[in-house]
């Protein structure tokens, strides 16, 4: 019996190696909903807050759709020179028409007492 000829047999019967991507097909990525909740909440709520945080957050830092709008709608006011709170946001939203996608005045003041 050859031994040779039977390792190159199973080398040539491998499973060929998995590919990372399809490994993470399918799973949620990392989310916190009520984190970013507060993010957004503390922004209206602190006037230097969102001065603060501009260098580091994006609105692609942000896993909700809503939650990236509402902080483009901060982006746009603060660009304005004006402030950001409850009025002036919700204001903001409905300019961009985009209030009712994000839920409405309601989501908007919801926001700083989550």
């Amino acid at each position: 019996m050859d031994l040779t000829n039977l390792n190159k047999d199973r080398k040539n019967k491998r499973k060929p190696s998995l590919d990372m991507s399809t490994m993470l097909y399918g799973k949620v990525p990392p989310q916190a909903k009520e984190l970013e909740e507060a993010v957004l909440g503390a922004i209206m709520l602190e006037k230097s807050a969102f001065d603060n945080v501009v260098e580091i957050l994006k609105p692609e830092c942000f896993y909700v759709d809503a939650h990236q709008r509402i902080f483009k709608s901060f982006q746009s006011l603060a660009q304005k020179s004006l402030p950001i709170d409850i009025l002036t946001v919700v204001e903001e939203m409905k300019l961009r028409e985009e209030l009712e996608i994000v839920g409405g005045p309601y989501a908007i003041t919801k926001l700083p007492i989550q």
